[in-house]
């Protein structure tokens, strides 16, 4: 192998390292798509030199990158899922407490309106019970004593216009 030669495959695995050091570092930092990327790069060059062991360390980097992945693209699905299930909770528990103090309110005007009627219908018989005892004959007593009355209050009268 000549020197040249030795530089170039040197230059190459320096730059896969550094290809898998940058992969590492964004498969560490949850950076799925781009560790993939660089991983898928590295697998490349390895391949082009017959770096066999670099192949197969690509490709399992790649694999646990998709599978961490998918983990996370569920977890993150069921956090949604779980976050609209809380807001529609939320909703229907403030629906129920409107209604709730809808009809408190519904009950309350009833309850008001039937107070004002049977403070009317109370009224009313009170008017009835007060007619009905202006409209009952008079007694023998009551004509006497009503008699009576006109004739003193007649003969005030007179008396009155004499002292004129």
């Amino acid at each position: 192998m000549s020197i040249e030669k030795q530089k170039t495959e040197k230059e190459l695995k320096e730059q896969n390292q550094t290809i898998v050091n940058q992969a590492q570092e964004k498969f560490n930092n949850g950076k799925w798509n781009r560790a993939i990327q660089l991983f898928n790069k590295s697998r490349e060059l390895s391949a082009q030199n017959g770096w066999s062991d670099g192949i197969k360390f690509a490709e399992e980097m790649i694999s646990k990158s998709k599978e961490n992945e998918k983990i996370e693209n569920e977890a993150l699905v069921k956090k949604k899922a779980e976050e609209k299930a809380k807001k529609v909770a939320e909703k229907e528990a403030l629906a129920k407490k409107k209604a709730k103090e809808k009809a408190i309110k519904a009950k309350e005007k009833a309850e008001l309106a039937m107070q004002k009627a049977e403070e009317k219908a109370r009224k009313l018989l009170e008017t009835q019970a007060l007619a009905k005892e202006k409209a009952r004959p008079l007694s023998e007593e009551e004509i006497l004593a009503l008699k009576e009355a006109e004739e003193k209050a007649r003969i005030e009268k007179e008396e009155l216009e004499k002292k004129k």
